[in-house]
């Protein structure tokens, strides 16, 4: 079973990876390499013909899941699952499953607010989706600004992820605000038919528990989890 996740990023994804490495078997990965964001991402939603570089970015991307992959089972929380590669797995693999980890739009508003000095507009093209893109479900005219075009990847990727349900073996719907709750995550895990280590609260959250999670990183999501459940 391969499960991915359908998400906008600021949603709990790294803290999800790391909830499946520790208290599964599953392999689990944040945004394991190739992350295919960048030109990758905009060929891939911008063209019908794909380039050669991006074609041979997403064989690596099959090749690293598979060989990642124990005993057929496998787990990544990459943003980018929905906004790149998501045909590419379902091309490969007949065994996808796909959790929607979605949050309320005010916080991720507020979550991606701290972040607004990082995200310029030269690099929004490597993290976001543009509305203008031809082959989005709800195209738009170009030129958003930074919040619209957080709003406008919250509506296409819940569009995409609707529009795609039925391609999944299982799909199973996980609120942020249920993001620290043990209970939660034993309830996914049964739905997936998953065996799961019993623990009495949540593993630490170490620095390295996931692949390619930094400890400041993992801090903004524990602050951000403390701060949603109050």
């Amino acid at each position: 079973m391969k499960i991915f996740v359908a998400s906008t990023g600021k949603c709990g994804t790294v803290f999800m990876a790391h909830m499946f490495r520790n208290l599964t078997d599953f392999p689990s990965g944040h945004e394991p390499k190739p992350k295919c964001m960048g030109e990758v991402m905009e060929d891939v939603n911008n063209n019908k013909v794909l380039r050669s570089s991006t074609k041979r970015v997403l064989q690596k991307k099959v090749e690293q899941i598979r060989g990642d992959a124990k005993d057929g089972n496998y787990f990544e929380s990459s943003n980018f699952f929905m906004k790149s590669f998501v045909y590419t797995v379902l091309g490969n693999f007949d065994d996808v499953c796909c959790i929607h980890l979605h949050r309320d739009l005010y916080g991720l508003l507020t979550s991606f607010a701290g972040q607004f000095k990082h995200y310029r507009y030269r690099n929004r093209r490597q993290w976001w989706l543009q509305s203008h893109w031809k082959r989005n479900i709800l195209r738009t005219k170009e030129g958003l600004d930074y919040f619209e075009t957080i709003v406008w990847n919250y509506l296409e990727i819940r569009a995409r992820f609707y529009a795609l349900k039925k391609k999944f073996v299982k799909t199973y719907d996980f609120d942020f605000n249920d993001i620290n709750n043990l209970n939660a995550y034993y309830k996914m895990f049964n739905y997936f038919g998953i065996e799961a280590e019993q623990v009495d609260e949540i593993p630490n959250f170490e620095r390295n528990a996931t692949r390619n999670i930094t400890f400041r990183g993992a801090a903004r999501i524990i602050k951000n989890v403390k701060r949603s459940v109050k």
